[in-house]
């Protein structure tokens, strides 16, 4: 089964690599290199986990508006 949990401090790293397993070969085709986000980037009040049964398998960052919701990440 598939479920969230509000990210924590201890899940920054997972974070930062994941994004960088994702993201490298991506921008470097496009922009000719990749640069790893800092462990302090990620928002970790606006992120959900995403779990399948025990296991980290991504995540997703929600920033919240007044009048609007927008899937960051």
């Amino acid at each position: 089964m598939i479920h969230l949990v509000p990210a924590s401090k201890s899940d920054a790293t997972f974070l930062a690599d994941l994004e960088a397993e994702v993201m490298r070969d991506h921008a470097t085709a496009l922009w000719g290199h990749f640069r790893p986000a800092e462990v302090s980037a990620f928002d970790l009040a606006s992120t959900q986990i995403v779990y399948m049964a025990d296991r980290r398998i991504g995540y997703v960052t929600v920033e919240s508006n007044a009048d609007h919701m927008r899937l960051s990440k």
